[in-house]
């Protein structure tokens, strides 16, 4: 009613605007001066004042709400409209507080209360009331139009300063340091701090001019820093004018996003954070006890729940006074919360830190004893440790099993193997680094062999350390990172994140043993530990999502063990990780989180031990309820009947194994395949029956063990399988049976590129301009680049026919075609398009063409990739053939046959699918590219990922003549 009366009436009194203002009743309102008109009468009188207005001041104060526009701008380009709504409505009671703040304190002319008025005068309240306006029509909506910009003339607090608020004479001075120019509304006052304060005269125009500067420049930087934005990305203006998406998850493998934080002293702390980079688990660091520690990053980064139990990173609390605070404020609820939720349940609370002796199942005086205590006090609650005797340091290195299970995980190559005696320098090192006594560490775990190899890796010290710059020397070797070297990059640090995984991998055994007792389990360990499981839980989610169907029957791979993907086949990668892949490659260090193996070129199939005999699966209902329905020696001579050399690579197999596998002792058999809930997945090399490699001998090679649960779904890897099964069954001189030598993976060494820079431009040349088809940054993510490849082929596609494209319909096919989710159907798509030409193409589209779009979008990533694999490859010695020479040879005579026999045969389909193979071989790198080996396989992020080189191109050649015949 107000703002329609004040719209329709035009009053002055002594040229001054009258307005209605509506207040409640009882509402103390301060003012200089009131005047009742039912009364009649003078409430306040109002009294001339002399008055000295600090304007920057004032301008610091208004333009430090200015910065919440660049990033409500970047949250409506990402139509974020619900955090759009949520932030406005923050600053609209953060402002009304202010002011109030200000009356009750300083009266009208208070900084805050004049601050607010600047704001009111200016374009900022309005253009963030249209913003949650426009943020609430377009998530009401799914027609979106195009953002307008915002903008504040250079000098708009200043004009509405001097001409709204302050119509006497000014004076103005610089103050004494020269830092700051203060305004006069008193000429005594003014003469008063030039005379004796030691203030400087200056005139008008000169305040004006370096007040309106000041102001100007501040808000240029604002605007240049605006969330997401990169000097060079093209002006909105220069982008193309597509409809936006409000159905598409730009992120559609559920990974968390970093949220914006919105106070002044927020952002500050996350633009301090973000300049760190991400940890080893590919999050965000959480903070520290300086910048303090970002709740939003906490909960979607460093907390990991699920029905049966909850896992809570935290900040150590010992000497980190905001760490404390932090866990106080922020994750003592979050343990109450739990309890509260699972109240009546039992609940454990699994200690970091403790050794299970004697009750010993935290440190004292520290986080976890806070979190035991609460748990104790609950009359359901019990508390252990997660570590326990697993990673107990107080009786040497022979009592605790994470010694020889380090040196296992830490061993490769054969010059590479570590025994248990030399991780005991290692986990000194870790430990003394951050703190522990380095001569109690010394007298209960380190050994002359830990000694060395701290020492043959680089630590120039004394045992113990005998001052801070030794200890200092200890901390940097495990965790290189924070001096901007990469995590893991040398023995000691992949030392640190290889003990921290078993220690976490015990976790999870401990956690699963309590769940299935019927127990709620809690864990607050470091936040190291809770942002890699953290990062370990969303992988495997993303993982489930991607494929949303356990993979059928046989795969690509063969077998039921599963598809093994390019880096280009992981949607969910970002453009920082291809660049990271892409260095790894080059420079060496591929093995960075575990052994680097060869990918060998044969036939897979899974082997488990149940009821004294050997279980074969190839698909996964040979896998579910511990192998109840799984082949077995004979069960597999039925499956391969009359398929020649198919046959006798499997039956020969089976059968060898069965004989290896059944001298081991009970204990070593359930050790790998628990009773069949655990199938080894390994490469049958059979000559007779090679593909594209001649490995000229018979071979079983060993991959890996995988735990499932009755369903068939994959629950863990059982660690160190591949080489523990080997192991054990060469010390029973089993491993050469009649027809095949049993062994384990093809460790690679993959060292250097020679031209390293050179290469690393030339791929990371190639990749930028992928991205900038798009104008996406290193965060975005590979599946972002296939949604707006598809966004802009329908949306030009529906131009062409003149067709206005519903957001309906452009979410639908977008899903469909990009992300292959059927969701959108065929009925959905003759119900929504109403327009019969373009409804017309899009079915014939679906049925005829969508498959080879795909491939046309993958084609580049695929040569980039491909191209990189082959130069790795071609550097790297040691793989499996005999004669690596004479493998090489044959393969490109079986090319050369292929070609010729195909060009011969005069078929047009098959000579047009040789010529589309042959250009991607020459794209790869040609004959040059041909090297004995399908490829290497490595671990990234937790993910296992191979590069193949040209073999893909190779086999497709020369798979046209072999399966035609």
């Amino acid at each position: 009613k107000k703002t329609i009366w004040n719209n329709k009436h035009d009053i002055k009194i002594y040229d001054f605007p009258v307005e209605v203002y509506v207040e409640n009743l009882g509402d103390i309102h301060v003012a200089s001066g009131l005047y009742s008109i039912l009364k009649d009468k003078w409430i306040v009188i109002p009294k001339k004042k002399e008055l000295q207005i600090d304007l920057d001041d004032i301008r610091s104060k208004a333009e430090g709400y200015l910065g919440s526009i660049p990033v409500l701008e970047k949250m409506m380009k990402d139509e974020k409209y619900d955090e759009v709504i949520e932030m406005v409505e923050k600053i609209q009671d953060k402002l009304k507080r202010m002011r109030s703040s200000g009356l009750e304190k300083g009266g009208e002319f208070s900084v805050e209360n004049l601050a607010f008025k600047a704001l009111r005068r200016s374009p900022f309240i309005a253009t963030i009331v249209d913003m949650k306006t426009d943020a609430y029509d377009k998530m009401m909506t799914l027609n979106n139009g195009l953002q307008t910009e915002t903008g504040f003339s250079k000098g708009w607090w200043k004009n509405i300063i001097h001409d709204q608020l302050l119509e006497e004479e000014q004076y103005y001075a610089r103050n004494p340091k020269g830092e700051k120019i203060s305004v006069f509304t008193n000429k005594d006052n003014w003469k008063k701090a030039v005379k004796d304060r030691g203030y400087k005269e200056v005139d008008r125009a000169e305040a004006e001019r370096e007040l309106a500067q000041k102001t100007s420049d501040t808000i240029s930087k604002q605007k240049e820093k605006q969330p997401g934005e990169k000097p060079g990305v093209a002006s909105k203006e220069q982008l193309p004018s597509k409809p936006k998406l409000t159905k598409i998850d730009k992120n559609p493998f559920d990974h968390e996003e970093d949220k914006p934080e919105y106070t002044d002293e927020k952002q500050n702390q996350m633009k301090v954070i973000k300049s760190w980079g991400k940890d080893p688990h590919g999050n965000l660091f959480l903070g520290d006890d300086k910048v303090g520690y970002s709740a939003k990053i906490h909960q979607a980064q460093y907390v990991t729940k699920d029905e049966n139990s909850m896992v809570i990173g935290t900040p150590h609390t010992e000497h980190d006074k905001k760490g404390k605070q932090f866990f106080e404020k922020n994750i003592v609820p979050m343990v109450e919360d739990f309890i509260e939720d699972n109240k009546g349940e039992k609940i454990v609370f699994l200690a970091e830190g403790g050794t299970g002796v004697d009750g010993h199942n935290y440190w004292p005086k520290t986080e976890q004893e806070v979190v035991g205590e609460i748990v104790k006090n609950y009359d359901k609650g019990e508390v252990d440790t997660w570590d326990g005797e697993y990673n107990r340091h107080d009786d040497g290195h022979k009592t605790a099993p994470i010694y020889t299970d380090l040196a296992e995980k830490m061993s490769g190559e054969e010059d590479e193997t570590y025994t248990a005696s030399d991780m005991t320098g290692a986990m000194y090192s870790n430990l003394v680094g951050q703190g522990d006594n380095g001569k109690e560490a010394m007298d209960s775990y380190l050994t002359e062999d830990g000694k060395q190899f701290l020492i043959d890796n680089g630590y120039k010290g004394s045992f113990p350390p005998k001052d801070k710059s030794e200890v200092k020397q200890l901390y940097d070797m495990n965790y290189p990172e924070d001096s901007g070297k990469e995590p893991g990059s040398n023995p000691v640090a992949k030392a640190q994140l290889a003990w921290n995984q078993l220690r976490r991998d015990n976790m999870a055994r401990k956690t699963e043993e309590y769940i299935k007792e019927g127990y709620k389990v809690l864990v607050v360990p470091g936040a190291t530990h809770g942002s890699a499981i953290n990062s370990q839980n969303r992988n495997r989610k993303q993982q489930e999502q991607f494929s949303k169907e356990w993979r059928k029957e046989l795969l690509t791979e063969g077998g039921a063990y599963g598809h093994m993907a390019h880096p280009f086949d992981d949607w969910n990668l970002t453009f920082k990780d291809f660049k990271n892949i892409i260095e790894l490659g080059l420079s060496g260090q591929l093995n960075r989180e575990d052994n680097v193996s060869e990918k060998l070129d044969g036939q897979n199939i899974m082997v488990s031990w149940k009821d004294g005999r050997l279980i074969a699966a190839r698909n996964k209902g040979h896998i579910k309820n511990a192998g109840k329905n799984a082949l077995t020696v004979k069960g597999v001579q039925g499956m391969f009947r009359g398929r020649g050399n198919i046959r006798d690579a499997f039956v020969f197999a089976v059968r060898d194994l069965q004989k290896a596998i059944s001298s081991l002792s009970k204990k070593q058999q359930n050790k790998v395949f628990m009773d069949g809930k655990a199938f080894m997945n390994l490469e049958v090399l059979w000559p007779a029956s090679a593909n594209v490699i001649n490995y000229d001998l018979a071979h079983l090679v060993f991959h890996g063990a995988i735990e499932y649960n009755d369903a068939g779904t994959p629950v863990g890897e059982v660690r160190g399988s591949a080489r523990v099964l080997e192991g054990m069954i060469r010390q029973v001189n089993q491993h050469i049976q009649k027809k095949y030598k049993i062994g384990k993976p093809q460790f690679l060494n993959v060292p250097k590129h020679q031209d390293f820079s050179g290469r690393k431009k030339y791929y990371f040349t190639k990749l930028q301009k992928l991205q900038n088809e798009y104008r996406l940054s290193d965060s975005d993510t590979f599946s972002l680049y296939h949604q707006r490849f598809w966004e802009e082929f329908i949306y030009n596609a529906a131009k062409q026919m003149n067709y206005k494209l519903p957001n309906k319909v452009l979410a639908g096919l977008v899903k469909r075609w990009a992300f292959n989710d059927k969701s959108y159907q065929i009925a959905n798509m003759k119900k929504d398009i109403k327009d019969e030409k373009f409804l017309v193409w899009a079915l014939s589209f679906d049925k005829n063409d969508h498959v080879k779009y795909v491939k046309e979008n993958m084609k580049p990533f695929e040569i980039l990739f491909f191209q990189l694999g082959a130069e790795i490859l071609k550097n790297i010695s040691g793989f499996l053939t005999v004669s690596p020479d004479t493998a090489v040879q044959k393969i490109k005579k079986e090319v050369d046959k292929t070609v010729t026999a195909i060009k011969q045969g005069g078929d047009i389909e098959k000579i047009g699918k040789l010529r589309d193979q042959l250009e991607k071989f020459k794209a790869i790198g040609g004959p040059s590219a041909v090297v004995p080996s399908e490829g290497l396989v490595f671990k990234y992020k937790g993910n296992v990922y191979k590069f193949t080189g040209a073999f893909g191109s190779l086999n497709q050649i020369i798979g046209m003549l072999k399966f035609s015949r």
